[in-house]
């Protein structure tokens, strides 16, 4: 089985890490290298490791890692490797856009979104810790199948979006399901009625119209500071701040998944212009509309492949 788009040369030092431009998402194997030294990256990235042993150091220390180990890491947090003895990883990179906008689905499913996106929230701050926990074999394997569908489906010349995230989907729920049993808890700290205005943000983005705090406070039978306040405390940023940023990642999903122009994306989400949209979203992702579609959007031919350590090495079609 192959995947896509090695981020790391197969010996000695490796590249730094990016998602190869046209991926949403990028399975991808680490071998045959020693350390690599503290960095960080803009995209979320799931370490599941094959074989041997190593060190695994993040800002806040260091931990052991073995087969059956992994470690998710999120936009800005820093990590790095040393003391490499025959370490073989398998790695998931992936944008947090691409899927935040099932949010309705995410809050149903655990940890998932403080595991597995805790970048997503405008105000979410640094984790205490970066997340490493063991897996069993069947779990190990279950996800290797699932990320190699993903690559199979990413050489294809019109890839599924749809069978992807579905896949990368499963491989968290697998996780998730594996950290809970290991002791681990990370679930999001929101009350129902914070709840429910996230879901109430989320009609508002899809439709494209103005958010009020007022009017929403006045629902609730709140006035508009205490909802403004236990909002901030509970999800890390203002009501007002949150709508803006699920508006960009809005406009990022759009520029993903469909051809239409700037213009009328920026329309589609209440933007007066295509400016106004440019001009946010550069702030809040540091490139234009454009400058990201071409970086991320799904390439219309396929990539070429590397390896992975297991399956068929021919990867003429996925495990199943």
């Amino acid at each position: 089985m192959r995947v896509l788009g090695a981020a790391f040369s197969p010996l000695g030092k490796p590249d730094p890490p990016t998602i190869p431009r046209g991926l949403p998402v990028a399975p991808y194997w680490l071998q045959g290298w020693t350390d690599y030294e503290l960095h960080n990256h803009e995209h979320y990235e799931i370490g599941i490791v094959c074989s041997g042993q190593g060190t695994h150091e993040t800002a806040v220390g260091s931990s052991l890692i073995t087969a059956g180990s992994v470690v998710v890491v999120a936009p800005g947090e820093v990590h790095g490797h040393t003391h490499m003895d025959g370490v073989v990883i398998v790695n998931c990179a992936y944008l947090g856009e691409w899927l935040i906008t099932d949010l309705h689905e995410l809050l149903s499913e655990g940890d998932l979104l403080p595991l597995f996106l805790h970048a997503a929230f405008p105000g979410a701050g640094s984790r205490p810790f970066v997340p490493q926990w063991q897996i069993d074999s069947a779990t190990r394997e279950a996800c290797f199948r699932e990320l190699a569908d993903i690559a199979y489906e990413e050489r294809q010349p019109k890839p599924s979006l749809i069978r992807m995230k579905s896949c990368l989907k499963k491989v968290m729920v697998l996780l998730d399901r594996s950290f809970s049993a290991s002791g681990g808890h990370m679930a999001l700290r929101a009350t129902p009625w914070i709840r429910s205005t996230l879901q109430t943000i989320e009609e508002t983005v899809l439709q494209g119209e103005p958010f009020r705090v007022a009017s929403v406070a006045e629902s609730l039978g709140l006035d508009a500071k205490t909802f403004s306040r236990t909002f901030h405390q509970q999800i890390g940023a203002s009501p007002t701040r949150y709508y803006q940023h699920r508006r960009v990642q809005r406009a990022c999903w759009l520029l993903l998944h469909s051809d239409k122009p700037v213009t009328d994306i920026a329309h589609l989400l209440g933007y007066t212009d295509s400016a106004h949209l440019t001009h946010v979203f550069k702030r809040e992702r540091g490139c234009t509309p454009r400058e990201y579609r071409h970086k991320y959007r799904v390439a219309s031919e396929p990539t070429p492949a590397s390896p992975m350590p297991m399956g068929s090495a021919k990867g003429d079609a996925p495990n199943s």
